[in-house]
């Protein structure tokens, strides 16, 4: 919290209220998108590593069949 030049000990005289709430509120509102954004991006995350996992028991299954097809 910024000092005022006047001796109020560091505290916002009772006009700024409003502002420093307007200022908490932005940052409060950035937080939300920031942590929105976070979200999403660890949704598509999971979504891809789904795809890898199930792109990986693909090829296992095609190795086993592979293998069973070489040694026969």
């Amino acid at each position: 919290m910024s000092r005022n030049n006047n001796n109020n000990a560091g505290y916002s005289t009772p006009g700024a209220g409003g502002t420093r709430t307007a200022q908490v509120q932005a940052q409060v509102d950035e937080v939300i998108g920031i942590m929105s954004n976070n979200i999403e991006k660890v949704v598509q995350r999971g979504e891809k590593l789904e795809s890898l996992q199930n792109k990986t028991d693909d090829l296992q299954q095609g190795a086993l069949q592979f293998k069973r097809g070489a040694t026969n």
